[in-house]
């Protein structure tokens, strides 16, 4: 989980809150997901839509 989460939010050499806020919104809700329901494929489905529905509208 933690791999996954370094790599989508430090793919980039310089790290900036703007340019990657719908990686961090997503991997909020996912993070959340993850404390709650202790599911890996509930958080990685959650953290995929996320990305997902907020990427179509913004």
């Amino acid at each position: 989980m933690a791999a996954l989460l370094a790599q989508v939010l430090l793919s980039e050499k310089v790290f900036s809150f703007k340019d990657n806020a719908l990686n961090l919104a997503a991997a909020l809700l996912a993070f959340l997901v993850a404390i709650f329901t202790r599911s890996l494929m509930g958080t990685i489905m959650i953290g995929g839509l996320s990305l997902m529905i907020l990427r179509f509208f913004f």
